[in-house]
């Protein structure tokens, strides 16, 4: 049976230098260059028009986590997304 968690290392020593530099990616890199594209676009399009944009990436996110990391796409996911792709359509209605 495989762990949800790692165990936790007994010094910080004993974590290498690879695991250092993920974690500085993720937290800088990644993260805030990923802001401040986000809101850069919210500022050009407008928040409302955009901010619905960002329920559709289950739309995005599914596909590519199984064709990439041959992840199980389960029903459930699926019924959810359309869930979300509903509330989208039904707030472009309301417009």
């Amino acid at each position: 049976m495989r762990h949800l968690f790692p165990p936790f290392p007994r010094s910080f020593d004993a974590i290498g230098i690879a695991p250092w530099l993920g974690l500085a990616h993720v937290a800088h890199l990644s993260m805030l260059l990923g802001f401040m594209f986000w809101n850069r676009g919210l500022a050009q399009g407008g928040i409302v028009a955009v901010a619905r944009l960002h329920l559709l990436q289950p739309f995005f996110g599914l596909p590519t986590a199984a064709l990439l990391l041959h992840e199980t796409v389960r029903a459930t996911m699926m019924v959810a997304t359309l869930g979300a792709a509903r509330c989208v359509a039904g707030a472009r209605r309301f417009e």
